[in-house]
């Protein structure tokens, strides 16, 4: 059996002893160190008293023209070669020889052998001859006889009658628990909770936004903790990964449990999606069926991010090199965590940021809108309070919220049964309607989203059975409203719609929203016509009211009809207008007294906003003065001269 990426193939021995100049020649297309086999194989055969220096041999590895790549072709050539010395008279036709084989004769713990086991049995193989380390795993598979082999003399013994070894008993993987830290000992974040249950639920992708020390990663590390147990299935899939990148405990040969992989910001794409001249997995698919967490999202490099647009859409990623192309499943819950800004307090009330405008725009920048868009549930965490993080009280256990979640499961079970949709996530585009019908208010509801919140056709909108403790997660989840950020992160409500669960409490919710917005507006306005001769910015603005930028930005777009930055700019420059008619102060005092500490920035903002400087508009504003002082001297004359002639 031969082995490239997860594709296992047939590969067959053919040798041939003839006469001549005694040689050892190995053809069909092997890498290096199938031709270093020939030195292996010859130390082995010579460890048990074989020579093979006088022969002739010549061995043929078919399919010639797929490429052989490895040492696990060690174990098939031994085989080959003591069964045309007729040391092994038995008929092999049904027989498979996997491993790689030491200088001693030992056999060495081979990867990949559950995916070749499973080829072999499709393949019509009964008998699977492998490293005594890999019997365990390969054991698994029904319907295969698999023989653990320590060393080639135990071959020789079992074929010989010698030593008969007894085929391995199939392996059977106890249910155990999966030890991982539990979801009471988060503190407060009742909002983030309900999102990752709901997340957990649907196997959805969730962003944590939040300043350092909210229990971002804290609660992500418990999401384990929370997700159902794996299927059948599932299992040998990812053992199948895990065997290939060599990562499989050898005592418990099958992944029972959902990985959790934690990749640093450091990781470079390869270590990411996989790669390598013989393409090995990366940490996306090593994490399949699992959770892949992100943490310091932003701090990843840009390039590194973006190659996760296609795996996380599809669920497979295919790596191409010249020996061949590659496809790993990468069927992942992806989890990432990040702060707002650099320093981690932007719209933070109880911390000052620290950062100017383009040290956020660029910080934030480094995650592009597709790789947003494929993030279902984006979710604030805010700073706890001293109560909430001294307090001794337990939160919900990860036992009852996995009672919950497991309904639902079940719900999601019947309704894609008869389908290969394992979960609300993973809906088609062309079942959605079928699956999530819409009465009239979810469509008007989803409208309205669209069009405030940017929503693209990339996000999803799920449908929840009526359940009812997944029914209240989801309604508190959007009573809060503190969900998201769109291309800036911040975009208040950017989360996937679940809308046939929320149409009967969308009109509570959204007339609760247009009264919040009104008072975060006026108190807003109020702020900026009572500090707009300081230096302030809309920052400053946000958390005087307590919200974030993004926001307070989509509120007065709504009710002013301009952005905050805009409404500060027009009042101080109706101000400074106001002080360039009525006074003769130099235009630096006048900036300074509008909260521009920038002469020239002061210039061009009255500039743009007036066609003209501020020296020209006083030139102008002089010039129709002084004429309508004219006009009042005129009308004086010409009603004196009236008062003279009569």
């Amino acid at each position: 059996m031969g082995l490239f990426g997860m594709n296992a193939f047939k590969v067959t021995a053919e040798i041939i002893s003839s006469r001549g100049q005694p040689s050892f020649d190995i053809v069909g297309l092997g890498d290096l160190a199938v031709q270093e086999s020939k030195m292996r194989i010859k130390g082995a055969l010579s460890g048990i008293g074989i020579s093979v220096s006088g022969q002739r041999l010549t061995v043929n590895l078919a399919p010639a023209d797929v490429r052989k790549c490895g040492s696990l072709y060690d174990f098939t050539i031994i085989a080959a070669i003591l069964a045309v010395n007729n040391i092994i008279t038995d008929d092999l036709s049904d027989c498979a020889f996997i491993g790689e084989v030491s200088l001693g004769g030992s056999l060495v713990f081979t990867g990949g052998i559950i995916s070749m086991a499973i080829e072999a049995k499709k393949c019509g193989i009964k008998r699977l001859f492998l490293p005594a380390e890999n019997a365990k795993e390969a054991s698994v598979v029904e319907g295969l006889s698999v023989y653990g082999i320590s060393h080639i003399s135990d071959l020789i013994n079992h074929f010989t009658g010698k030593k008969r070894i007894s085929p391995e008993p199939p392996y059977v993987p106890s249910a155990e628990m999966f030890e991982t830290e539990d979801l009471s000992d988060v503190k407060g974040q009742a909002l983030a909770r309900h999102a990752l249950e709901v997340a957990a639920a649907g196997f959805h992708n969730v962003l944590l936004i939040g300043p350092p020390g909210t229990g971002k990663s804290m609660i992500a590390k418990r999401i384990p903790s929370i997700l159902p147990p794996m299927t059948f299935d599932e299992s040998i899939e990812t053992t199948g990964i895990h065997s290939i990148a060599g990562m499989l405990d050898r005592e418990k040969p099958i992944v029972t449990v959902r990985p959790f992989r934690s990749v640093s910001h450091t990781a470079s794409a390869v270590g990411l999606i996989g790669g390598g001249s013989i393409p090995r997995p990366g940490e996306i698919s090593l994490a399949h069926n699992g959770v892949l967490f992100l943490d310091e999202l932003p701090e990843f490099d840009r390039r590194t991010l973006e190659t996760l647009r296609q795996p996380l859409e599809d669920g497979i990623i295919t790596i191409s090199r010249a020996q061949g192309s590659v496809s790993y499943p990468c069927d992942i819950m992806l989890v990432a965590a990040m702060n707002p800004c650099p320093c981690g307090n932007f719209g933070n009330p109880k911390g000052k940021c620290t950062c100017s405008q383009n040290m956020i725009q660029n910080y934030l920048g480094k995650i592009s809108r597709p790789v947003l868009d494929r993030i279902d549930i984006q979710v604030e965490m805010p700073q706890l309070s001293y109560e909430e993080i001294s307090s001794a009280k337990k939160g919900e256990p990860s036992s009852a919220v996995l009672e919950r979640i497991m309904k639902a499961r079940e719900i999601q079970q019947k309704r894609f049964a008869g389908t290969e949709i394992r979960s609300n996530s993973k809906i088609p585009p062309s079942h959605l309607h079928e699956m999530c019908p819409m009465d009239e208010n979810a469509k008007k509801m989803l409208s309205d989203c669209f069009d405030k919140m940017g929503l693209s056709a990339r996000h999803p909108i799920f449908s929840c059975d009526r359940d009812e403790e997944l029914y209240a997660i989801v309604r508190d989840m959007m009573e809060h409203n503190t969900f998201g950020m769109a291309n800036d992160l911040r975009r208040n409500g950017q989360m996937s719609v679940f809308l046939s669960v929320l149409a009967e409490s969308a009109g509570v919710i959204a007339k609760d929203e247009e009264d919040k917005g009104n008072q975060y507006v006026k108190k807003a306005v109020s702020f900026i016509q009572s500090n707009y001769c300081n230096p302030i910015k809309v920052t400053d603005v946000a958390d005087y009211v307590c919200i974030n930028r993004s926001y307070l930005y989509t509120l007065f777009q709504n009710y002013l009809g301009m952005s905050p930055q805009q409404f500060l700019t027009t009042f101080r420059i109706t101000k400074a207008r106001e002080l360039l008619d009525s006074t003769t102060y130099p235009i630096e005092s006048i900036a300074l007294s509008c909260g521009y500490s920038d002469a020239l920035v002061f210039t061009k903002a009255f500039h743009a906003m007036k066609g003209m400087s501020p020296s020209q508009y006083r030139k102008q504003s002089h010039r129709e003065s002084t004429k309508e002082q004219l006009y009042e001297v005129e009308g004086l004359i010409a009603k004196l001269i009236g008062q003279q002639q009569g």
